[in-house]
């Protein structure tokens, strides 16, 4: 397929995190640390998304990358980047003394038990 000015259709292969299916057609890949247009773009989906933590990550993000600021003591550590976020939240729920490790791990396995 014909590439235009570097988008080409299928460059990428991206696969549901949870289901393991791919993709096709359903996504759209950003590289914003090579991309400057992909950092307007991560700033313009922080400003619409209704997820406040999500909007927080993205402008942390985009701010690390263009060296707006140096990354906050709100930005996630890259393991909690790839949890769900209602995980990540637990954490930060148990870290801020709101709810005890042993609430947040029977919450955990309800989830699991709940997927299979």
């Amino acid at each position: 397929m014909r590439s235009y000015k570097g988008w080409k259709p299928g460059k990428f292969v991206v696969k549901h995190y949870r289901r393991g299916d791919i993709m096709d057609g359903e996504a759209f890949v950003l590289v914003p640390e090579r991309d400057p247009a992909a950092i307007v773009a991560l700033r313009a989906y922080a400003d619409t998304t209704p997820d406040p933590e999500l909007a927080l990550r993205l402008r942390n993000w985009a701010d690390q990358i263009d060296g707006s600021c140096e990354m906050t003591a709100t930005a996630a550590p890259e393991v909690l980047d790839k949890l769900p976020s209602w995980i990540a939240s637990l954490v930060a729920a148990c870290e801020a003394g709101e709810t005890t490790i042993d609430r947040s791990l029977w919450k955990l396995a309800h989830w699991m038990l709940a997927e299979r």
